[in-house]
């Protein structure tokens, strides 16, 4: 058993792995299928990072040493969740305008 500097560590360290899963996966989908909605995007990368953590759970079940917790999946959809908001919150945000007046100067 791995030891953590404080307790809920190995949560935040699921929330921030899985995060950047479906971060990644976002952020890929919206640049290489710009065709899709958004909506789609983000709920692709959501569940594929739920579904695979899901599964790494159920691995874990396996292999000596080993134990599941299915607070480490709600961590990993939390950490998805916040990843796919900020994922959307980025590619949704105003663009400024090229060639505008630069003010306060």
């Amino acid at each position: 058993m791995r030891h953590y500097p404080f307790v809920g560590a190995d949560k935040v360290v699921h929330a921030g792995a899985f995060g950047t899963l479906a971060f990644l996966v976002a952020w890929g989908l919206f640049r290489a299928v710009p065709n899709w909605p958004h909506l789609r995007s983000l709920l692709v990368a959501f569940f594929s990072a739920v579904v695979y953590g899901g599964s790494d759970e159920i691995h874990q079940i396996f292999v000596p040493r080993r134990y599941s917790d299915p607070l480490d999946v709600a961590a990993d959809a939390t950490g998805a969740l916040i990843a796919v908001v900020l994922v959307y919150l980025w590619e949704t945000r105003p663009r400024g305008q090229k060639g505008g007046s630069a003010q306060g100067r």
